[in-house]
C-alpha cells in the first residue's frame, strides 16, 4: 500500500493509532453524556403527554428500520407548550408521562440529569480509562519504534 493510506488500513498499520482512535471515541461518548447531564441539571419535573404518534419505515443502510414521530405537550400556568420529535429510534407510548422541563419552558426532555449521569458515568469511566491506556500505548510504541 502507498504511504497515503486511508480508512481502517491506515489505522491498523500501527496498533497505537487504532487504540488511540478507540480511546478517543470512548472519551467523546463519555464527555457527551456528561455534557448532556449538566445541561438538564436545572430542569424541573412535570407531567407531559405524548400524542400524534406515527411509526414509519425508513430506508437506512439498505434495510428498513422503524422511526417514530410524535409530539410532546405540557402545560404551565394554563399555557400549552409543544415539542415535536422526528425520526426517533426509541418508541414511546401515547398518553401521560413524566418529563423534565426547562424552567423557562423552552425545552423538555424525557430523562433527568441523574438518569443520564448514572448511565453516562459508565461511558465516562471507560472513556477516561481507554484514553489513558491509549496515551500510554502511544508513548510506549513511540519509544520502541526505530
Amino acid at each position: 500500500m502507498s504511504k497515503d493510506m486511508r480508512g481502517l488500513a491506515f489505522l491498523l498499520e500501527k496498533p497505537f493509532r487504532f487504540f488511540f482512535t478507540i480511546a478517543g471515541l470512548f472519551l467523546f461518548f463519555g464527555l457527551t453524556s456528561l455534557h448532556s447531564s449538566n445541561t438538564v441539571e436545572d430542569y424541573i419535573e412535570a407531567t407531559g403527554k405524548v400524542c400524534n404518534l406515527e411509526a414509519e419505515q425508513v430506508l437506512h443502510q439498505q434495510s428498513y428500520v422503524t422511526r417514530y414521530n410524535y409530539d410532546l405537550i405540557w402545560y404551565d400556568d394554563g399555557e400549552e407548550y409543544v415539542k415535536h420529535f422526528d425520526e426517533q429510534v426509541d418508541p414511546r407510548e401515547e398518553g401521560e408521562t413524566t418529563i423534565w422541563v426547562h424552567p423557562d419552558n423552552v425545552d423538555a426532555v424525557f430523562s433527568h440529569s441523574d438518569e443520564i449521569k448514572n448511565s453516562g458515568s459508565v461511558y465516562l469511566f471507560i472513556g477516561i480509562g481507554s484514553g489513558i491506556i491509549g496515551i500510554f500505548l502511544y508513548i510506549h510504541m513511540k519509544k520502541n519504534s526505530p
